[in-house]
């Protein structure tokens, strides 16, 4: 059984001051919490089918009867902030910040800021461009960087794993033991995704338009299972170990062939160059 809980409240303010300043401010906080209940029973030689799964202890083959059941839950929650400002119609503007916490790592290592910011440079809103109005619809420069974090693992992977041994089956029971079969890591944290893009957005006599880009993305503390020796007792651990770098260039071109209130004809080109580089690995 899963039962997933969200809530998600946002708070909105919006002014417009002497037509050329504008301010959009959104600060909001979001909560969830997940849980999975398993529960498995097995059993043979019951006396009557008609009472299925409700008198398990009933049977009797007792060799034969297994239980198993497990229950884990995940919290997140989340402060989050951003603030748009424009000026002019020319000037674009955008901060934002969040502070994530996440129950899959330790204590200390829960919580963790990730900030952006953008910037927006409407270029054929300027007055040295309004020449160019009949053909130049729109000229754009945008750039925007930031952090971003990833904690995509397991419930209690950074805690140690006690897994229980199934013993033979005596007449006063079953001998039950437990040993350690993953090694905690309380230095386990959040993956961490810094982000730059730069481009250009641009179109002509309101029929050809697109966009040019640039990224740039470094991974660092990438989440990862690694594998241990087999001297070590146990198979293994999960680290932050791990770097990642991407970069590449798209470009896409949109022209409108035909506009019409009943047919409309768009043809789209669509190029792109990607560099991925894997920097460190786990040894």
């Amino acid at each position: 059984k899963t039962v997933n809980l969200l809530s998600e409240t946002t708070l909105t303010y919006n002014r417009t001051i002497k037509k050329k300043h504008k301010i959009n401010a959104v600060v909001g906080f979001t909560a969830q919490n997940r849980t999975n209940e398993y529960v498995y029973m097995k059993a043979t030689g019951l006396l009557d089918d008609n009472v299925t799964y409700h008198n398990m202890g009933s049977a009797v083959d007792k060799r034969n009867t297994s239980i198993s059941s497990s229950f884990t839950e995940l919290q997140r929650y989340s402060v989050l902030a951003r603030v748009n400002y424009t000026y002019d119609k020319r000037y674009h503007f955008t901060l934002t910040g969040r502070y994530d916490g996440s129950s899959l790592f330790s204590a200390g290592n829960k919580w963790a800021f990730f900030p952006a910011g953008a910037f927006k440079w409407t270029i054929s809103n300027e007055k040295f461009m309004r020449g160019t109005k009949h053909w130049l619809t729109d000229l754009s420069l945008r750039l925007s960087a930031g952090i971003s974090g990833n904690d995509s693992v397991s419930s209690y992977v950074s805690q140690m794993v006690l897994t229980n041994t199934h013993g033979w089956l005596f007449e006063s029971g079953q001998e039950v033991a437990f040993y350690p079969s993953r090694v905690d890591n309380p230095n386990l944290t959040w993956e961490k995704q810094k982000t730059f893009d730069v481009g250009v957005d641009f179109r002509l006599w309101d029929r050809v338009y697109g966009s040019v880009e640039y990224f740039h993305r470094r991974t660092d503390d990438m989440l990862f299972q690694k594998d241990l020796a087999i001297s070590a007792g146990r198979p293994y651990i999960y680290e932050n170990v791990g770097a990642m770098s991407n970069q590449g260039i798209e470009v896409e071109l949109n022209v409108d062939i035909l506009k019409g209130r009943d047919f409309s004809w768009t043809a789209t080109l669509v190029g792109s160059h990607y560099k991925n580089t894997v920097l460190t690995l786990p040894e």
